[in-house]
């Protein structure tokens, strides 16, 4: 008598979906995605909350970075045409570096070289989570995690260590253009106006900022730096 061969059962379970596959994207098809992307300006703090108990230990970092003179006054103004060509016309440098022109000026730039839930880290680290998440590395995805490397920036700006920002927008410029779905935004709006200035580049009249583009009262209280006042 031959052996007969069961058929196996299909026992239930969710349908398994087969993973997409993202194309690497042409240097045309990235600056055609790119355009209907929004330029992510950053953020600047409000003189009002500069005085904040909450504030001091990432203002001391901050100052310690020599980086007041890119996040508080005077007004920062978001010249969109000349970011965008900042990024369009952007080749990157097998050493991890950069290379552009922005109205004929070139730049290039070089790198010297775990994961927690926000609303478990403490008061002022979650407002230094939302400097590096909306200031230092921008994304148009909304983050309420932080990575490893979030929290190896919290502890330097913690310990008042330096860091190299420029490193940290290169890497993060790479991350941008290399990214197959080019859907990360166009960081940097703000702080490109430093390099912008550093090189002469004649700008447009641009955009000054809005109350939106501010780190307020209001991200103190989001990030329980401050108490809220009761009714009455």
């Amino acid at each position: 008598m031959g052996h007969v061969k069961s058929k196996p059962v299909k026992g239930p379970g969710p349908p398994v979906q087969k993973p997409v596959e993202e194309k690497v994207l042409t240097r045309e098809e990235r600056i055609a995605e790119m355009e209907k992307q929004n330029v992510l300006n950053g953020r600047v703090f409000d003189p009002e909350i500069l005085i904040e108990f909450s504030m001091s230990t990432l203002l001391d970092s901050i100052s310690l970075q020599s980086w007041d003179h890119m996040f508080e006054a005077p007004t920062p103004y978001l010249h969109e045409p000349e970011v965008r060509e900042f990024y369009y016309k952007m080749d990157l440098l097998s050493d991890g570096g950069v290379r552009t022109t922005v109205k004929r000026a070139t730049k290039r730039g070089n790198i010297k070289r775990a994961r927690l839930p926000k609303k478990f880290l403490r008061g002022e680290y979650q407002l230094m989570f939302e400097f590096i998440n909306k200031a230092l590395e921008p994304m148009i995805e909304k983050r309420n995690v932080a990575s490893a490397a979030d929290l190896f920036l919290i502890e330097k700006l913690d310990e008042l260590e330096a860091i190299n920002l420029p490193a940290i927008m290169l890497e993060h410029m790479h991350m941008v253009m290399t990214g197959k779905s080019a859907k990360h935004g166009i960081p940097y709006g703000y702080l490109l106006n430093h390099m912008f200035k550093h090189f002469e580049v004649t700008l447009g009249q641009g955009v000054p900022y809005i109350v939106k583009q501010m780190f307020t009262v209001v991200s103190l209280l989001e990030c329980e730096c401050v108490k809220r006042k009761g009714k009455g």
